[in-house]
């Protein structure tokens, strides 16, 4: 993945914000307007702006800042960052798009307008419920990463509270001679190297748009729908784009680990059936042969010369993009199959 693709993606997440910001902004500008006085087109234009320039402005911090930038921090110390930066982002949007309305509806100066808000206007009040919508919010989304943030909205909305078939793309990537690794380390370091190499290989997953289904020893497993999977090849982008995240460390790993990890994935998709199952820790998990095919797969790429193998029936429903190329490895029975499954090898052209 080039620099230019990846900064496209990251400006579309930027933009998805700014549109949110937009909405939210829009509907608390008429809720302005029912409460505070009867200029619905003012309030909502402010409204609009200022959650516009909010939406895009945590975004960019999300994006560029927050996300991949901070390895395992604390809880208390990103939930005391993000507070920060939110507060003083919205307290000054919100400051410069009321100054915009005041100084119009008095006839006055930006920095008259803005001075009257802060002293004489609701500042306070406005403070005071963006502090507490940002707490909120923030640790929404901390804690949203404990559990995976769209199961947290499968389960608001009653989805998959009895099984049900969905179309589903599995890509499981296992470390590469993690034994001997684990060896040469001791449990400790070792620990430290798979939480930085979970961490390189999660900063491709979200772009790509992909879910982190599980962490299985030295073993992660990313999920998708089949058709956002297979849309522009996402699923092979992703999995390209982990190598390139764990490259761009290498000297780091070297100097931290003296050694750079290396890995190989099997991807493969059908039928799964999805399903919340548990009580006192509700998951939601799939089922299905395909699971334990995508897995087979990684396994027969572990003794194969490409970096990732692919089952013929996912590259069907898919177009490689420009730059990458597979070969066919042709049928292949896999461990515990009575049946052969075309195989095709996955690499950089």
């Amino acid at each position: 993945m080039t620099v230019s693709h990846m900064l496209r993606l990251n400006l579309l997440r930027v933009v998805r914000f700014a549109l949110l910001g937009l909405v939210v902004g829009g509907l608390l500008g008429y809720v302005n307007f029912l409460i505070v006085d009867a200029q619905p087109g003012a309030n909502i234009l402010w409204g609009l702006l200022a959650g516009f320039m909010i939406g895009a402005t945590v975004g960019t911090m999300e994006v560029f800042v927050f996300f991949g930038r901070m390895r395992n921090p604390s809880f208390r110390l990103l939930l005391a960052l993000r507070l920060f930066v939110y507060i003083a982002t919205l307290s000054v949007w919100l400051t410069a798009a009321n100054a915009f309305r005041l100084a119009e509806a008095r006839d006055t100066t930006m920095l008259g307008a803005a001075r009257f808000y802060v002293l004489e206007g609701p500042f306070r009040r406005d403070f005071l419920l963006v502090s507490v919508a940002s707490l909120l919010f923030i640790w929404v989304l901390q804690a949203s990463q404990l559990q995976r943030s769209r199961d947290v909205f499968n389960f608001i909305l009653g989805r998959y509270h009895t099984p049900q078939e969905s179309e589903m793309v599995f890509l499981f990537v296992d470390l590469t001679a993690s034994t001997s690794i684990a060896e040469d380390l001791g449990h400790l370091r070792y620990s430290a190297f798979l939480q930085d190499f979970f961490f390189d290989l999660n900063t491709a997953v979200l772009p790509w748009r992909g879910t982190v289904y599980q962490y299985v020893g030295d073993q992660v497993i990313i999920v998708w729908p089949w058709k956002v999977a297979t849309d522009q090849a996402r699923c092979v982008e992703c999995f390209f784009a982990m190598q390139d995240a764990v490259e761009a460390n290498r000297q780091r790993y070297i100097e931290s680990y003296g050694i750079c990890p290396e890995f190989k994935g099997g991807l493969h998709g059908g039928i799964a059936v999805v399903t919340w199952v548990g009580e006192i820790k509700k998951e939601i998990v799939y089922h299905g042969d395909v699971l334990n095919t995508a897995a087979r797969i990684q396994g027969h790429a572990k003794g194969s010369p490409y970096p990732c193998v692919a089952s013929g029936d996912l590259l069907a429903g898919l177009t490689l993009p420009e730059g990458f190329g597979s070969t066919e490895v042709g049928e292949v029975t896999l461990r515990g199959k009575d049946r052969g499954l075309d195989l095709h090898g996955l690499e950089r052209a």
